[in-house]
This record gives structure tokens, sequence and C-alpha cells, in this order.
């Protein structure tokens, strides 16, 4: 196989420029304090704000359809030819808008946008060529960089996207990534996202409950999701999702944003937390992250997903404490066991499910254990004809004689 160095310079330019625009796009979602500042601020400016930004994004998701939420389906329908996106006036308002969305505390994610994201930038350098084996190359690529987990996306483009592993895609793929990852491995450095340790199996009845309340929590949320979008074809109900961010933001402050302040207060009380304070968090999550997912804002799925698996986690943990005489060194494996099982329930993907517990929190040893579990419940889901999240966004996406708005 022979790759000419124009082809080699576009994979290095590529990865440059998304690792430096996602680098960007991290920084100003998770490090940078201003919106910190607006949320705890003055009440009556935060509310104007929340108010202003509902009314921005009903224009946008009217004005621009592909940027509404995560970006992942809109992905699969441009590389199967149904769909396209238009980056020079897309891309900055996808941008724009999820950083917006998170930093006035919207509980929606990045990594899908930032998989949109990364197929835009490509889309830029092709300069109008088709060339989809490189689009995905750098949707992966600026996944990666987001939390820096480059198996998950890997998994993630053979799972979701049916991604060929051709020699010449491969090697494409690793030049994109290398080049993109380097740059974020130099200015964020190597720890994990997530601060959770895992040093003890659960136990085999938490683990138990904990399969099945993923479970069911997971297919509610899932097709509650379904459901709550149809609610959004009146337009003045897109106020809803930030009334309920100006009301947690002074009631349950931890679920505000993607997930990450959530996280964070697990990190810092650990098994500390009081069981009832936990099931709040987790009712308050679930619904919280419903109706913003379902309102059609540009929107990722996978952070308030793995916050509300995290949290369900959690409060299995602290039952386990109190009626099953669980060890206190388990809690962290219930937590990031939670986010696999949720990922796994609610995108049916379990190799990219695993690999995101285990990457996010640097449990790798533990990728076997937390495998297994992820495949008998894709196994099981399947027995009973589910179907993942994406493929049924994607469908109805594509089905012109509906009026979809999420």
């Amino acid at each position: 196989m022979k790759v000419s160095f124009a082809v080699w310079r576009q994979w290095v330019i590529a990865g440059i420029l998304i690792g430096l625009s996602i680098s960007l796009f991290k920084m100003l979602l998770l490090d940078w304090d201003v919106f910190k500042r607006l949320t705890t601020g003055e009440p009556l400016v935060y509310f104007g704000a929340l108010v202003l930004s509902a009314l921005m994004m009903q224009y946008f998701k009217q004005r621009y359809p592909m940027i509404r939420g995560s970006g992942c389906p809109q992905l699969k329908g441009v590389l199967i030819n149904r769909l396209e996106m238009r980056p020079e006036t897309e891309l900055p308002l996808k941008f724009g808008s999820v950083v917006l969305m998170n930093g006035i505390g919207v509980s929606v994610g990045s990594a899908g946008p930032a998989v949109q994201i990364g197929a835009y930038l490509g889309q830029l350098i092709l300069k109008g060529r088709k060339d989809n084996d490189f689009l995905l190359n750098c949707a992966m690529a600026s996944f990666a960089v987001l939390y820096g987990i480059p198996f998950a996306a890997v998994a993630f483009s053979v799972e979701e996207y049916q991604m060929k592993l051709k020699l010449e895609q491969l090697l494409s793929l690793a030049v994109v990534m290398s080049a993109a990852l380097g740059i974020r491995f130099w200015l964020f450095g190597f720890s994990p996202t997530l601060q959770f340790s895992m040093d003890r199996y659960p136990g085999w009845q938490g683990t138990v409950l904990l399969f099945a309340m993923a479970l069911t929590i997971g297919i509610m949320f899932k097709y509650g999701l379904l459901w709550t979008g149809k609610l959004f074809v009146w337009k003045s109900m897109i106020l809803l999702p930030f009334v309920l961010t100006f009301y947690f933001s002074t009631r349950l402050p931890q679920i505000l944003g993607g997930g990450i302040e959530l996280f964070s207060f697990m990190e810092d009380q650990s098994s500390s937390i009081l069981f009832e304070t936990a099931v709040i968090l987790l009712l308050g999550k679930f619904v919280f992250s419903l109706l913003c997912l379902s309102s059609g804002v540009p929107a990722g799925v996978f952070l308030p997903t793995l916050a509300i698996g995290g949290i369900l986690g959690s409060v299995t943990a602290l039952y386990s404490l109190e009626y099953l005489s669980e060890s206190v060194l388990a809690y962290n494996s219930y937590v990031v066991l939670g986010i696999a099982l949720i990922c796994t329930a609610i995108f049916r993907r379990p190799f990219t499910a695993a690999l995101l517990a285990v990457e996010l929190t640097g449990n790798f040893g533990w990728l076997p254990y937390i495998l297994l579990l992820a495949i008998v419940m894709n196994c099981l889901l399947k027995q009973f004809g589910d179907r993942p999240l994406n493929e049924i966004l994607l469908e109805k996406l594509l089905d012109e004689d509906l009026n979809i708005d999420y």
C-alpha cells in the first residue's frame, strides 16, 4: 500500500486541527469559570440569560436542524448519503451552542457534539471532496480527544458506524488520532477524567441488584426520551428545561451541566453520601436530563447518561453497605460498573460502554469483568427486541413524514 505525501499531510493537518479545536472545546466546557460566575451570581441576570438562551436555541434548531441533538445520528445519515452537513454555517453554531448549554447549567453532554464537530472539520479539510472514511476518522479522533478515550473511540467507530477494518483506514485513523491526542495529552496530561479507583469486586447480590436497576432505568430513560420529545412540538415548551435549570441551580446544583459536577460530588463524598441524598440526586438527574435532551437543543447524550449510571451505582453501593454487608472498598466499583451498564442499556454498544468506563476512570485491569457484564446485558436486550438509541433517532430523523424535534 502506497500513501502519497499529500495524503500524509492531510492526515497530520487533520490531527493537529482536531487536537487544537477539541482541546479548546474542552477548556470552554470544563475549565472556563465565566459561566460559573453567572450561575452563582445575580438570580435575575441568570434567569434572563436562560430565557434568552431558550429563544436562541428555538431559532437555531428550526433554522439549522442538523445541529440539533448530539450529532451522532446526523453523522451516520451523512455516511450513508442520506443527510448533508454544511460546516461553514453549522460548525460555529454547534460549537458555540453546546458550550453555552453546558455553561449555563442545562443537562447536556458534549461527546456526541465533538463527534459531529470532528466531521465538520474533516469536511473543511476535504474542501467539497467526498471521503466518508476520512470523515469518520476525524469524528472518532475528536471523540477520543475530548476525554482521552482512544480505545472507546475505536470501538464506537466499529459498533456504531461499522467502520471497515481496512489497512489504509486504520493507518489514517492512527495518524489523525495520534496527532490529535498528542496535543491533548501535552495540554492536559495523562490523568483519567474521573477519579474512581476500583479496589474490590462488588458482592454478587449487589451486582445483580445494580444490573437489574441499570436495565430498568436505562430502558425507561431511552424510551422516555423518545416520548417526551413529542412534547416539544409546542414551541413554548422549549422554556421548560431552562426554567428547570434555574430551579435546580438553587435546589440541586450538583446535577447542573452534563455530569462533571455530579461526579466531582461523588468523588469528594464517596461512601459518606447519605442514601436519601443519593436517591434524590438520581431522580433529579434522570428527570432533568430527560427533559433537556428531548428538547432538541444541541446536546450530547453520553455524559448525562454516564452521570445517571454513576449515581445509580452510588445508590446501589450505599444500599449494599447498609443492608447486604458490602465492603466500603467496593463503593467505586459500583460507580464504574453503573456507568458501563447504563451506557449499554441505552446505546447497546457493549465494547464502547466497557472501554468508556475503564478509560474514563483508569481501571484498565477490570476490563474483562466489566465487558462480560456489558455483553450479558446487551444479549438480554437483543433477545427482547430492544434497539440502540442512535438507530431509533436516525430512523426518525430520516422520516420526512414526521415532525421530529429531538
